[in-house]
């Protein structure tokens, strides 16, 4: 009886670690059908380029900002929702407008 008792509670552990395992596997690693868009970095782009007068005097600077884009999982999904800079897209819109940015260049490569 108690090696019984054993046995059924080694196997709720294992179940229950099997489960913990899939649930931070769903939350964290599962990639959901959109794009998270946030800031990214500001560079300045004086080592970018050459200019051939330059101005004596600046009055600031000149950044390249950019834009990061990742795959929402269902922890970066929620997170969108609290963070002011974060916008959700979905990944079927994003697709469909460069296939048809595409497909006006290749038609425009047709006609030249």
């Amino acid at each position: 009886m108690g090696e019984d008792r054993h046995l059924k509670r080694a196997s709720r552990l294992v179940f229950s670690v099997f489960i913990g395992v899939a649930l931070v596997y769903l939350v964290y690693f599962l990639p959901l059908p959109y794009y998270i868009f946030m800031p990214g970095t500001a560079e300045p782009i004086r080592p970018m380029v050459e200019v051939s007068k330059p101005v004596t005097e600046e009055k600031g600077s000149l950044m390249l900002t950019t834009v990061r884009v990742s795959d929402a999982t269902v922890f970066g999904y929620l997170g969108a929702f609290f963070q002011p800079y974060e916008e959700l897209h979905k990944k079927e819109e994003r697709f469909a407008t460069m296939k048809r940015r595409r497909s006006i260049r290749s038609g425009r490569k047709l006609l030249c």
